[in-house]
């Protein structure tokens, strides 16, 4: 269990950093660097794991363009989705990032955010946060959708 624990930390430490060093408490040395793009070899207890990156293409995407700034007052998540259009569409590395609003009812949900040198990432998970619904990272796109009943 003690194992599971470590590995889990580890992952939740990547999802904030983007990347981590794995370093053995004793020796004080790095046993292995895992970051959110490359598949990563890593030593425990004796025995070889493999981390290998499980996001989507519009994760990713997301994670790799940094927004300057935004500030957003009781705008609507439709203007919000609009302006992050453009504004992935001007800083992506790639391509623009597709951003879509699955439902409706959530085009009109105001949203206030201010942010600054944040990931598209954490623009789109904080938006859908202060909107109350939930974002999806899918290979076609980003899509905003309701929450279920039981969230």
């Amino acid at each position: 269990m003690k194992k599971h624990a470590l590995i889990l930390l580890a992952f939740s430490q990547l999802a904030l950093a983007g990347e981590i060093d794995l370093i053995d408490k004793q020796s004080g040395k790095v046993v292995a660097t895992i970051s959110q793009n490359d598949e990563t070899e890593f030593l425990i207890e004796g025995k070889t794991y493999v981390a290998k990156p499980k996001a989507s293409a519009s994760g990713k995407l997301a994670r790799a363009i940094i927004v300057p700034r935004l500030e957003v007052r009781d705008t609507p998540l439709e203007d919000v989705v609009r302006f992050l259009q453009v504004k992935t569409a001007e800083l992506s590395p790639t391509a623009p990032l597709n951003i879509m609003i699955g439902h409706k009812d959530l085009k009109n949900v105001v949203v206030d955010l201010r942010m600054d040198e944040a990931s598209c990432y954490a623009v789109l998970t904080a938006a859908a946060e202060y909107a109350g619904c939930d974002v999806a990272f899918e290979e076609a796109g980003v899509v905003f959708r309701k929450k279920k009943p039981s969230e």
